[in-house]
C-alpha cells in the first residue's frame, strides 16, 4: 500500500468521508478512517469567503461557496 493508492469516499448511508485503501475492485475497503472533520475542516479554509467554479472529469460544472454564518 502506497500514499498513491489512497482514497476518499462518502458514505451513501452516514455521509462519513473515509480515506482509506480499497480492494483490488476499488468497491470494498480493505481500511479506512473517518475524516470527516479535517475534510470540512480543508473545505472550509480553502473555500472561505469567496466562491469558485470547478469543472470535473465528467464535464459537470459546480460552483463552490463557504460563507460563514455568525
Amino acid at each position: 500500500m502506497s500514499i498513491e493508492n489512497i482514497r476518499i469516499a462518502k458514505s451513501a448511508l452516514t455521509d462519513t468521508i473515509y480515506a482509506g485503501y480499497t480492494d483490488k475492485s476499488g468497491i470494498t475497503w480493505k481500511t479506512k478512517k473517518d475524516v470527516t472533520d479535517d475534510f470540512l475542516a480543508a473545505v472550509i479554509d480553502r473555500f472561505s469567503g469567496f466562491s469558485e467554479t470547478i469543472t470535473c472529469s465528467d464535464g459537470k460544472t459546480y460552483e463552490i461557496q463557504v460563507k460563514e454564518i455568525k
